[in-house]
């Protein structure tokens, strides 16, 4: 799985040209472990945890940017290069295989009558306001919809899970990986098979969960207008 393009240009056309913000539903599951607290390490290193997806891979290296952002938002470094990292940050990102979905919606029913004259008919007086004949003239009455109400319908769709895993471990002294201090699991249904166009939308639901953990899963609606998605895409730019 690769890719190419930045998540700048698909997001910001999604924020700034959208006009109606759609809302997306993001779940996510958050686990830490009972010493994680002040005393946890600072500084990490990312690393593939998707046996197809090497670190090498432009699809991996363009995640990770964002990941970094995730990541520093939650006090977290990135160990630099000869630096003996506490964390190793195991990512795994992947798009499910297509799964199909029954969504239920409400269709409006409108109802057109078609247009008709109608006669009318017309008491005519003479000047002492006295009856003397009706007089007929017809009226259009031109067509009109009106709203009948609603139809409830299903409808299948193919959807698409996007999924993204960050599992944190301690680096021994040997390098080696051993206890996990914390792992968050983030995912978004779609049918888009876009995940950069997602990834903005999971880092966001999952920023508040880094190093903490979720009482099962949970749900979080994220609007496509949320200031929130910006730090995703200008933070590794600005140093922010």
């Amino acid at each position: 799985m690769k890719a190419k393009l930045s998540l700048i240009p698909v997001v910001l056309g999604i924020v700034l040209l959208n006009g109606c913000a759609s809302r997306y539903t993001v779940r996510v599951d958050a686990l830490s472990a009972p010493n994680t607290g002040s005393s946890t390490p600072q500084t990490y290193v990312l690393a593939s945890d998707h046996p197809e997806v090497e670190t090498a891979d432009l699809f991996f290296k363009e995640v990770s940017t964002h990941i970094n952002t995730l990541l520093r938002k939650n006090n977290l470094r990135e160990a630099q290069a000869g630096e003996g990292p506490d964390l190793r940050v195991g990512v795994k990102a992947f798009l499910s295989e297509p799964m199909v979905e029954t969504r239920s919606y409400s269709e409006p029913i409108y109802v057109e009558s078609r247009g008709h004259f109608r006669t009318v008919r017309i008491p005519v007086v003479n000047s002492d306001g006295k009856f003397i004949r009706y007089a007929y003239r017809e009226y259009w009455t031109p067509p009109r919809t009106h709203f009948a109400g609603y139809v409830d319908r299903d409808q299948q769709v193919t959807v698409y899970e996007k999924i993204l895993v960050l599992s944190a471990k301690r680096l021994g002294a040997n390098g080696q990986p051993g206890e996990e201090m914390w792992n968050v699991k983030v995912s978004l249904r779609s049918q888009s098979t876009d995940y950069r166009q997602a990834l903005p939308y999971m880092l966001l639901a999952a920023k508040p969960y880094i190093g903490k953990r979720t009482k099962g899963e949970e749900e979080i609606v994220i609007k496509d207008d949320d200031p929130g998605l910006l730090q995703f895409l200008g933070g590794e730019r600005d140093g922010r």
